[in-house]
């Protein structure tokens, strides 16, 4: 088993155990989107960089979560996952 295999057993787990749990859909402003896109090398490279963005501000929203804890401005936290993912697909007549 390689790592991807891990990757997606445990984003299974998750997506499930919030299913069963019922805070998949618990929040009005959760975000669940997928889209296949047919992108050409140029524009696989400027979505590349769209998807290092969205997990920069992901991580950086979590550091100011943790100094607002520090400075007692904010008590709690919410468990997310969150999730960006591209990856080329197989071609159709691959599959």
């Amino acid at each position: 088993m390689d790592g991807n295999d891990a990757f997606v057993r445990d984003l299974n787990s998750r997506l499930s155990d919030a299913a069963e749990a019922g805070t998949l859909n618990s929040r009005d402003d959760r975000v669940l989107y997928w889209k296949a896109l047919r992108l050409d090398d140029l524009s696989w490279l400027e979505t590349t960089k769209v998807a290092a963005w969205a997990i920069e501000e992901g991580e950086e929203e979590e550091v100011k979560t943790a100094e607002r804890h520090a400075k007692g401005e904010a008590s709690g936290s919410i468990p997310v996952t969150f999730v960006v993912m591209m990856f080329e697909s197989p071609r159709e007549s691959e599959t």
